[in-house]
C-alpha cells in the first residue's frame, strides 16, 4: 500500500456517486433502478439540481451516455 497515491474525489452528487467513476445501483427487479438512473440522467443534462441538493444553483448540463 506504500505505493498507492491518495487522490481527492470529485464528487457529481455528494455522497453517492462520484465523478468519473464507477458506480453500481443494485436491488432487486421492479423497484425502479432504471427510472431513477433515466431520471437523474435526464436532471444531468438539463443542468437541473440533483435530488436533496443543498445548493438551489444550476450546474452546467452534462452528456449522458445509457
Amino acid at each position: 500500500m506504500e505505493d498507492v497515491e491518495a487522490r481527492e474525489v470529485n464528487w457529481l452528487w455528494y455522497p453517492y456517486i462520484p465523478f468519473g467513476k464507477l458506480t453500481i445501483v443494485q436491488g432487486d427487479p421492479g423497484e425502479g433502478k432504471t427510472t431513477f438512473i433515466l431520471y437523474l440522467a435526464a436532471l444531468l443534462t438539463k443542468g437541473e439540481a440533483l435530488p436533496c441538493e443543498e445548493t438551489a444553483e444550476r450546474r452546467e448540463p452534462v452528456n449522458v451516455i445509457y
